[in-house]
């Protein structure tokens, strides 16, 4: 739950994006406006290198040509707006996103008629000034970011939580409208349509909370000065863990979202969210291992797979002791495996024909209420013959609720039932269900599927037990300290284990896995989804839940 103080500073960052979208709207239209601007001959003249993408450093040439000066940063932030396909350049629709009138469609159509080329320098200098004005909000958003993340108590699930009143698992215009007047703001509905304009990528007129952890974390250069900032104020220790009992990583810099949901900013890219270099660990040659049959080998030019041997060292340094770590890397391993079963059963389901989401959820949710709680698994597991106890459906739902009140919502239904496989889990997403669902509602389901789910369902439960396990068997291991072992991991000290964290520590001791592992493996770990690990989340998962 957040502040008094913090609301009002996410309801302050709410705010000056409506701000900062109405001010760019009117910049667009009297660019538009003007008759001797052609938006494709402004492309043209920006696109130097005749690559079809815009880059921050076109942008920054063609500003220094006209004498306007803004930093690289900014730019970056700017091109991360519009950027849609997240290959880091403006490709030309985005730039038409970017200067053409989102508001009045007949001046944006009059606009793209248009054939001027070159542009006359009046033109030149308009958009010169247009690039600039966007350019400095972002550097105005991105500071009212940092204000934000320094609270004590902010988190992105918590900020979502408090816009979220009608807890739907998404924000509605008229959540951020009721948000803002609680907060003391006025807004219009052009400033309401602005906000879901900046923010909704995928337009359909509301904010999931992958769009909001996107929008409102913030950028890498950020994060850098934050760290380095702490870094300056912060009494050092000639060791790293000399004074664990004295440090939290709570109270460390936050660093941006990677988001999970798309490949080019997730947080699961090896191109483009981990870049890690060096190239082999030090710890001990894996040529006998008898695990390494079983796990992918990479090969010495996958870029994934380089770890700083610097950076690796120092988890040997730390006080953790090896069977002590051993451990730790046993119970990933474990993880990993059950993750890798469930998620070939989900692929098994996916294939087969008539099984639609909707339906399936609706098979839970007999009353309609638009989320299912145990009561609801506890029906269905009796009317298709599943043996279960109620410590497992607890666990399950406990581990699947995102907002963690043992209720399951659709959304969270959907990263309980969809494949990582983005083909058939965008198939089974487009596939249709039962426009009226009949009184039987697992009647829509042949036979052979029915049993697939059966299976599934098996196995979901049997996953949460064997994870509850093996929680209790670290728990009943005094001599681990999890503080001392989460900085072990957390190889960079910027307060949270990555993917390639644990992809450093589990080829340590001769564990090699593949991405979609990893993948599953952050995943179990990172409870507000943005794709890094804190300590509280992975204490949060190590602790036993059943007592």
């Amino acid at each position: 739950m957040l502040s008094l103080e913090t609301e009002r500073r996410l309801a302050r960052l709410f705010f000056q994006i409506a701000e900062t979208e109405r001010s760019i709207e009117r910049s667009r239209q009297n660019l538009c406006r003007d008759y001797d601007f052609d938006p494709y001959s402004a492309f043209r003249l920006l696109d130097q290198t005749a690559v079809g993408g815009l880059s921050s450093y076109d942008l920054r040439n063609f500003l220094s040509r006209s004498r306007v000066f803004v930093t690289i940063e900014e730019l970056d932030l700017l091109v991360a707006q519009y950027d849609s396909n997240l290959d880091g350049r403006l490709s030309l629709e985005d730039f038409y996103s970017f200067i053409l009138s989102s508001e009045d469609v007949s001046l944006r159509t009059i606009a793209k008629e248009r054939s001027r080329y070159p542009l006359s320098s009046i033109a030149e200098h308009k958009l010169a000034r247009h690039i600039e004005l966007e350019a400095s909000y972002q550097g105005q958003l991105e500071n009212l970011k940092k204000h934000l993340h320094s609270r004590y108590d902010f988190s992105l699930s918590n900020a979502f939580r408090a816009v979220d009143s009608d807890r739907l698992d998404f924000i509605s215009p008229y959540e951020i409208r009721n948000f803002l007047r609680r907060n003391g703001y006025a807004v219009q509905d052009s400033d309401l349509d602005g906000i879901i304009r900046r923010i909704d990528t995928d337009s359909d007129g509301r904010l999931s909370y992958e769009e909001f952890a996107q929008a409102f974390n913030i950028s890498d250069f950020s994060r850098r000065s934050i760290i380095i900032e702490n870094k300056s104020t912060r009494t050092p220790s000639p060791k790293k863990y000399e004074t664990s009992r004295n440090r939290s990583p709570l109270r460390r810099s936050p660093s941006p979202t990677r988001s999970h949901f798309s490949p080019a900013k997730s947080s699961y890219s090896p191109e483009k969210s981990f870049r890690s270099t060096g190239l082999k660990s030090p710890r001990r040659s894996v040529e006998n291992s008898p695990e390494r049959n079983s796990y992918f080998t990479p090969t010495k030019s996958s870029s994934f797979y380089k770890t700083s041997s610097s950076v690796r060292k120092s988890l040997f340094e730390s006080p953790v002791s090896e069977v002590a770590m051993r451990e730790i890397v046993d119970t990933f391993r474990s993880q990993i495996d059950i993750a890798r079963d469930l998620e070939q059963a989900k692929l098994t389901l996916a294939r087969s024909a008539d099984f639609a989401l909707l339906d399936f959820f609706r098979a839970f949710d007999l009353d309609d209420k638009g989320y299912i709680a145990s009561r609801d698994v506890e029906g269905l597991l009796t009317d298709l013959g599943v043996f279960y106890n109620s410590d497992e459906v607890y666990l399950l739902l406990r581990h699947y609720s995102s907002l963690q009140d043992s209720k399951i919502r659709y959304a969270d239904f959907e990263n309980m039932w969809l494949p990582k496989d983005r083909y058939y889990a965008q198939a089974l997403k487009d596939r249709r269900s039962q426009i009226y669902p009949p009184r039987d509602r697992l009647s829509v389901f042949s036979s052979i599927t029915i049993e697939k789910i059966s299976s599934t369902i098996k196995l979901h439960l049997q996953c949460e037990r064997i994870a509850e396990d093996l929680r209790s068997r670290l728990s009943a291991k005094r001599s681990i300290n999890l503080f001392e072992v989460f900085q072990a991991i957390d190889c960079d000290n910027d307060g949270y284990i990555r993917l390639e964290e644990f992809e450093g520590v589990l080829r340590d001791f001769g564990v090699y896995t593949d991405l979609k592992d990893l993948e599953s493996l952050v995943e179990r770990y990172d409870k507000n989804f943005d794709g890094k690990v804190s300590y509280s989340e992975f204490v949060q998962e190590i602790t036993p839940k059943l007592f």
